[in-house]
């Protein structure tokens, strides 16, 4: 199906948030490598770093599917991610702050 009406810069926002967030989640990247998040997002990742086991950090995280959706003015994006071991999803909640669409929260589907 094709994507939902004004779902590209959200969607772009996702994308590049992942770029940077993937490869910090798994031990191979900095913190300042992850764009398009939230102050309060980027403060609370700080504030908690993963803890990465040396089994983890030898594996390569890539985004294999990426569906939006519209949810209470916002965005939610729900990325499939696999690292050669595990397939797993994300749920990313993205809103719009100062004309800019941004990553405000990562969590798991409940």
């Amino acid at each position: 199906p094709p994507p939902p009406a004004g779902s590209r810069a959200p969607e772009r926002a996702a994308r590049v948030f992942l770029d940077g967030y993937l490869p910090w989640l798994y031990g191979q990247g900095p913190l300042r490598a992850i764009h398009d998040a939230t102050a309060n997002l980027a403060s609370g990742l700080q504030r908690r770093p993963p803890r990465v086991p040396l089994t983890m950090r030898s594996l390569h995280p890539k985004l294999v599917a990426l569906a939006l959706q519209h949810h209470r003015g916002a965005w939610q994006a729900l990325p499939n991610i696999t690292d050669g071991r595990e397939s797993y999803e994300l749920v990313l909640t993205i809103t719009q702050t100062r004309g800019r669409w941004l990553v405000s929260r990562v969590g798991n589907p409940r």
